[in-house]
């Protein structure tokens, strides 16, 4: 999971991405722009336990 620091006045935010954000990234990247919304929701649901497997 990526996490980003922002310095503001001398603050520290951290913001991370979270689980579902990184999921939909990685399916873009491998299908298409979108993916998670137009796949099949059955080939979303297996790609993202996969994933979960894999990067969690």
């Amino acid at each position: 999971m990526k996490s980003y620091q922002f310095k503001n006045s001398s603050k520290k935010e951290t913001e991370k991405t979270s689980l579902w954000e990184a999921f939909t990234n990685h399916l873009d990247s491998i299908y298409f722009p979108g993916a998670a919304e137009l796949l099949d929701k059955k080939l979303v649901a297996f790609e993202y336990e996969a994933f979960k497997e894999c990067y969690v």
